[in-house]
């Protein structure tokens, strides 16, 4: 009778036993204070997003074609399209005659403003003979890009003279 007894209190002890592994402090419940007193809000063993911040945007390329050259018609102009790893801007310039190619003047990357900013420009493509009219060049001009692209794009013709004249202003 007593070994029943004494059997009865040990799984009654043991029964105990295993519900208290079942109440120790969860990891991030907020009763951490149990180790040393005090609460750090944050749960261990657990990893913790850190905000990524985007790469800042770097040339990495540049290059400008000539597409056509003709006598003038229409107004000179540009466009601007944002590509996975380019911007890309056709454009229309002036020149003095169609003999004339498109030239990159300008190619700069502003961080603190976020802003691309292209300049093109003409050149006498040396030819021997030249129709005699206001020329027009159509021109694509491509930038590529380490990381990101860049926020805003100005793109600005620059005359004979050095003059330089906003064409087009974009942003993504």
């Amino acid at each position: 009778m007593e070994r029943r007894r004494l059997l009865q209190r040990l799984a009654a002890l043991g029964g105990a036993g295993a519900v208290a592994g079942c109440l120790e402090t969860i990891p991030g419940s907020g009763d951490d204070d149990a180790d040393d007193g005090e609460s750090t809000g944050t749960p261990t063993g657990y990893p913790t997003a850190t905000p990524t911040q985007e790469p800042t945007p770097a040339v990495a390329s540049e290059t400008i074609e000539t597409e056509r050259t003709d006598c003038m018609t229409g107004e000179q102009g540009s466009s601007v399209s944002f590509g996975t790893d380019r911007v890309v801007v056709d454009g229309k310039i002036r020149s003095p005659d169609p003999c004339h190619e498109a030239t990159l003047e300008t190619v700069e990357y502003d961080p603190d403003t976020d802003r691309l900013t292209v300049g093109v420009g003409v050149e006498a493509a040396g030819a021997d003979a030249c129709e005699a009219c206001l020329g027009v060049v159509e021109y694509r001009a491509e930038v590529g890009f380490d990381g990101t692209l860049p926020g805003h794009v100005t793109v600005a013709h620059v005359g004979a003279d050095g003059e330089s004249t906003t064409v087009t202003e974009a942003s993504r």
